[in-house]
């Protein structure tokens, strides 16, 4: 597939999780095209083409002098089960969720689901908690790394599932995220593939995040030291060191100030890596070398975790590790 036809996918693709994620809602009008095109890399008539697919697919309607605006989707019928999906706060820089999100509804559509979507900033679930949305529901999905705040007082009969959180809850939830033990091998064999000897573990503070430090720490077995994210900023790239952002977030960031400072991306480095992907998927992040899994299929894998539960009530919760692989930049 040539690079272009391979940004215009990446469009189409884009949107399709937008929609799917809510950050595009039935009704709404997409950004302009000069400004997709832009963010793309695409000419302003590729991207048109891009836009006119997804109207032949019944997902985008063209209004003359207007724009391009979101179609809505045809209710469900029959529906066989009512499912509450709990997303971060609408929010393009998390569209990694957006993305299990269209992986995960195309499967709801095929078991015939109703799926109830909420938005809601980690820190802000609890207070804004209210026993009515999770009324008349038949399981919970959470796709965020929710684990990190108290879900105790979650409805104990519900089911769960939990895509990029590593706690259980008590068995309450199974979870779906990308292989640590995998992506410790890879980074690890990265490393000594460029003759590195000595790694900087950037870390982050969450569960799934920390056990990405652990594990990355034991496959290594060599030199290395474990730098809190809030304190690399001051930090430099060194020479003959290697670099793991445990956190595709933290990694952003950082490549960000340093591409305003020297002018160059930080992925130009083979010994920086990232963990989780979303530079592959996101259109303003920086490049990175990252190890990432499909998010779809991600999603994919949590809708047959919840269809399994659901159709074994009180089978026990299970860990359900995606297996990554290594993508480095092409300067």
């Amino acid at each position: 597939m040539s690079d272009n036809r391979l940004r215009t996918a990446k469009l189409t693709g884009y949107i399709e999780a937008m929609i799917a994620g809510g950050n595009f809602a039935a009704g709404d009008r997409l950004p302009p095209l000069r400004k997709l095109a832009d963010q793309f890399h695409l000419t302003p008539s590729t991207a048109r083409r891009s836009l006119q697919e997804l109207c032949e697919r019944d997902i985008l309607e063209f209004r003359h002098g207007s724009g391009t605006y979101v179609k809505p989707r045809g209710k469900t019928h029959n529906v066989s089960c009512n499912i509450s999906v709990i997303l971060f706060e609408k929010n393009f820089r998390s569209s990694y969720c957006s993305y299990a999100m269209q992986g995960f509804q195309c499967m709801a559509a095929e078991y015939g689901w109703q799926l109830h979507l909420l938005f809601h900033p980690y820190e802000q679930l609890k207070q804004n908690y209210d026993d009515s949305i999770f009324q008349n529901r038949d399981a919970l999905v959470f796709l965020g790394c929710y684990d990190t705040y108290d879900l105790s007082y979650l409805p104990k009969h519900l089911p769960g599932v939990g895509l990029e959180m590593h706690s259980s809850l008590d068995g309450q939830f199974s979870t779906v995220t990308l292989d640590p033990f995998h992506a410790a091998a890879i980074a690890s064999e990265h490393f000594r593939s460029l003759g590195i000897r000595h790694v900087k573990i950037i870390s982050a503070d969450m569960p799934v995040h920390r056990i990405r430090t652990r594990l990355f720490q034991m496959e290594w077995g060599r030199e290395h030291e474990v730098i809190d994210s809030r304190n690399f900023c001051k930090c430099k790239i060194v020479p003959n060191c290697g670099y793991l952002f445990v956190s595709g977030t933290h990694h952003e960031a950082y490549a960000q100030e340093y591409f305003r400072k020297h002018k160059k991306h930080l992925a130009d480095n083979p010994a920086v890596l990232s963990i989780d992907g979303k530079s592959l998927i996101t259109p303003d992040f920086q490049p990175a070398n990252t190890i990432a899994i499909d998010w779809p299929s991600a999603g994919e894998a949590a809708a047959e975790e919840c269809l399994r539960r659901l159709n074994s009530r009180g089978s026990a919760a299970r860990r359900i590790y995606i297996s990554p692989k290594l993508h480095l930049h092409q300067k």
